[in-house]
């Protein structure tokens, strides 16, 4: 239950502030059946994403999701000539990966090298406690 509230928080967040979703209206749900509940669903046996959670009442006011670079690039190597995501950022994100990966990174790159920290959200009425996220 906690990853899906993690990525409704997530979802709703990247629907509202990220430019290219706004202009795009994308909705929270949008957000949350195409990207971050899929990749939450691919990462989550890795165990290096994670959430704080606020105690009482449990409320869950931040959110990372993470994978390791390596085998994310592995799995799912970039493919210029690919169809589009259907969301227009992925497929930008995507090829940063790629760049970094194939130009920038300058070494060979091994499993659990480089965390790639995807995604991140914290609740506006959190921001500056040290929730950090």
């Amino acid at each position: 239950m906690n990853a899906r509230m993690r990525d409704q928080l997530i979802a709703e967040a990247f629907s509202a502030l990220e430019p290219t979703s706004s202009f795009g209206q994308l909705t929270p749900k949008c957000v949350f059946d195409e990207v971050t509940w899929p990749s939450m669903v691919d990462v989550l046996d890795k165990r290096l994403s994670f959430l704080a959670q606020h105690r009482p009442p449990g409320e869950i006011v931040g959110a990372i999701i993470a994978h390791d670079l390596y085998s994310e690039y592995d799995k799912h190597p970039y493919e210029a000539s690919g169809p589009p995501a259907s969301i227009g950022i992925l497929d930008l994100l995507d090829e940063m990966a790629d760049m970094f990966v194939r130009r920038d990174f300058s070494q060979k790159s091994k499993p659990h090298m480089v965390l790639h920290i995807w995604v991140g959200a914290t609740r506006a009425q959190h921001l500056g406690k040290g929730v950090g996220i």
